[in-house]
């Protein structure tokens, strides 16, 4: 009996034992605590500026050489169209006069990167950012209920030319490489006739075509291009040849990148400005009657007239 109790008591402490042994795994880990993430507030994205309000005006440049207006008459038009234009639309239209049609057709074709910048052109200068993809004709100008404006080559009476070919030996003038009537529309009217300006023998520059036109009455030239309105203030001494160039005067044109209703918010205006009784705020800068909506029979010839020639267009905007 002794020995049965001293074998449970063994069995019961091995069994004591056996459990604190299985029990006792050693040190627990504890668990990392974690940092609360915290929401960190982004840069603010800057809004963009409509087109037309205070630092993102639109550009309006008009083409040197328009009018004859006096550069006041000039400064006091461009300051009550901009001020007009503004109570119209209530956008901001910054306006101003280009040195060159090449300055004028660039800052229209670079409308995306630089500021929105729409453009008066004369009908050559239209065709040549025409073919850059650069903008759309939204308006001309009229007068005398025409579109066009006629470019002549005139001569002296005493120089023996009767043709274009007879021009050949002799002394051309000119107000300079990039004046529109006297270089560039003569140049395409030439073109068309397949003669080469290097058959004159001599190309003269004038200050101004009243200079160029005393010179050709004189027979100190022998020819030389100028506007039908021009070529009316000769003397008897000047003709004109058979012929001539017909062109849009003025054309209004938009770039892509302004928007629709911008766009005609600011062709309503101009239209309203210079049908109406404020005429005279374009006046000095167009010299129009009226403004029509851009006719397209009216560009589709003089693009026509050019492409036939093969003109670098280019050359032709004075670049």
């Amino acid at each position: 009996m002794k020995r049965l109790f001293t074998l449970l008591l063994c069995l019961s402490l091995a069994a004591a034992l056996s459990s604190c042994r299985r029990g006792d795994a050693g040190p627990v880990s504890q668990p990392t605590l974690s940092p609360t993430p915290r929401s960190t507030s982004l840069p603010p994205v800057a809004t963009p500026i409509p087109v037309g309000a205070e630092g993102n005006a639109i550009r309006m440049v008009f083409a040197v050489g328009a009018t004859s207006s006096t550069e006041d008459e000039v400064q006091v038009a461009i300051d009550g169209l901009q001020a007009a234009l503004l109570d119209e639309t209530s956008l901001i239209v910054e306006i101003e006069r280009s040195a060159t049609d090449a300055e004028a057709i660039s800052a229209l074709c670079n409308s995306v990167s630089d500021p929105v910048t729409v453009a008066w052109l004369n009908g050559v200068a239209y065709t040549a950012a025409d073919a850059q993809d650069c903008g759309t004709a939204v308006l001309q100008v009229s007068r005398e209920d025409s579109l066009n404006t006629r470019a002549v080559l005139a001569v002296n009476t005493r120089s023996g030319i009767s043709s274009i070919d007879d021009m050949a030996g002799k002394t051309f003038c000119r107000v300079s490489a990039t004046d529109f009537y006297t270089w560039l529309l003569p140049s395409i009217m030439l073109a068309q006739s397949n003669f080469s300006t290097a058959s004159f023998t001599t190309i003269t520059d004038y200050e101004d075509v009243p200079a160029l036109i005393r010179a050709l009455e004189d027979g100190d030239c022998d020819a030389a291009g100028m506007s039908e309105a021009d070529y009316a203030t000769a003397n008897s001494r000047v003709r004109t040849l058979s012929g001539g160039l017909d062109l849009p005067i003025g054309v209004l044109t938009y770039p892509e990148s302004l928007p629709l209703g911008q766009a005609e918010a600011l062709t309503a205006a101009l239209t309203a400005i210079a049908n109406g009784t404020r005429n005279t705020l374009l006046q000095p800068l167009l010299g129009q009657d009226a403004l029509v909506e851009a006719d397209s029979d009216s560009l589709t010839a003089i693009r026509t007239a050019i492409t036939r020639t093969g003109v670098d267009l280019g050359e032709m905007a004075g670049s």
